[in-house]
């Protein structure tokens, strides 16, 4: 009796403190985007010095988000092989997309990382000016996009990319699109893959931030091997036929340890 109790306060508190949280980032997001980053553009002139000041803030901003789920009990977090990315440079990193914080949890364990933004959120009136900022990559024209992407990874800046596009739905395989492949392989760079778990599920696509799970979610991010995608065209010079392959390897690697 007492233990049911227990649990039905401690599932009710993860609610409240899960609107606390958010709250608390949709504020941050708009402080940051209306008064600390236009100012950063008034008093730092060098738009590159600018840039890694911006994604340096935001990584900041992150952690602090993160630590505040975790401090109240929302979450327990398991991050395996980050020392890895330490020497990654002009490299593409990809992961799983199962939640709702991925990109926030990776990114606070980065202190700078480039990354390609829906247009809706490049227009958003709070974080538009927080995403050009920090000089992410608008996703417009796919053209145009993939020369800002080729120019950024040559400077030796690393770019954390989603190639689902859009959160899994628990319990189904991965979709892939192709685009990580293609960059990887149009732009002669290694891939990192970054596999996330989130047991039980939570923050998924199907679900309001409210519902949230029956008991504390454990959310796993290990950090795998460098992946060559020369290796793809060995035995062919066709493009997509290349870019297929290693996308269905990608898929492999990370359907690995993502069942739900």
């Amino acid at each position: 009796m007492i233990n049911r109790l227990l649990c039905k306060i401690n599932y009710y508190w993860r609610i409240f403190a899960t609107g606390v949280c958010f709250t608390f980032f949709g504020i941050g997001g708009a402080f940051l985007g209306c008064i600390v980053f236009p100012m950063l553009r008034l008093f730092m002139s060098d738009s590159e010095h600018r840039k890694h000041r911006a994604q340096y803030i935001i990584h900041l901003s992150f952690r602090l988000f993160v630590t505040m789920m975790g401090s109240f009990g929302l979450l327990t977090y398991q991050f395996k092989g980050f020392d890895k990315l330490k020497e990654d440079k002009g490299c593409l990193i990809i992961s799983n997309h199962p939640t709702l914080i991925d990109y926030v949890v990776i990114v606070s364990k980065l202190k700078r990382c480039d990354n390609i933004v829906k247009e809706k959120i490049w227009h958003n009136p709070f974080f538009k000016n927080v995403v050009r900022a920090a000089s992410y990559i608008p996703n417009l024209q796919s053209e145009n996009t993939f020369k800002l992407i080729k120019s950024t990874l040559q400077q030796g800046n690393n770019i954390l990319m989603f190639p689902e596009g859009t959160r899994t739905s628990p319990g189904q395989p991965l979709e892939l699109k192709r685009g990580a492949a293609q960059i990887a392989i149009r732009a002669h760079v290694p891939i990192r893959v970054i596999k996330i778990t989130c047991r039980p599920s939570t923050l998924t696509k199907q679900k309001k931030w409210y519902e949230v799970a029956e008991k504390k979610p454990i959310f796993s991010v290990e950090v795998g091997e460098l992946i060559d995608p020369s290796e793809y065209l060995k035995d062919t010079a066709i493009l997509p036929i290349a870019a297929r392959r290693l996308t269905r390897r990608l898929k492999q690697i990370l359907e690995e340890d993502t069942e739900q």
